[in-house]
């Protein structure tokens, strides 16, 4: 299997998952994508987060942020591709409806599971 990583990843940042995916006989390739920190081309591209903060910002927090991420959405969305968004955060919460009910910085749990489900 190829993965793609997008050329504006930080070396040194990720290696847990360059790891995982070497581990696992996935040939990772460097190259700028259009969404997305990964693809699996040519129908998926993930989204890394560092941890709900992160999300939440993009979700939540100033206009320009808000707007970057709804462009690089709707970017993935014209094209076919399927966004996904892998939040490294812990191991309570698995799915974003796990959010509902916390309450984070910049908005509430509630905001941000809706926001996710958005199709």
């Amino acid at each position: 299997m190829v993965i793609l990583e997008d050329t504006r990843q930080k070396k040194g940042k990720h290696d847990l998952k360059e790891n995982w995916f070497l581990e696992n006989d996935i040939l990772l390739y460097r190259s700028k994508l259009f969404a997305g920190d990964y693809c699996l081309p040519p129908a998926v591209a993930v989204d890394t987060k560092q941890n709900l903060m992160e999300i939440a910002g993009n979700i939540c927090g100033n206009s320009s942020e808000r707007k970057r991420f709804r462009e690089e959405c709707k970017t993935a969305q014209s094209a076919g591709c399927k966004l996904v968004f892998l939040i490294e955060h812990g191991k309570t919460v698995k799915t974003a409806p796990d959010l509902i009910g916390k309450r984070i910085k910049l908005g509430s749990g509630k905001v941000i599971d809706g926001s996710c489900s958005t199709q």
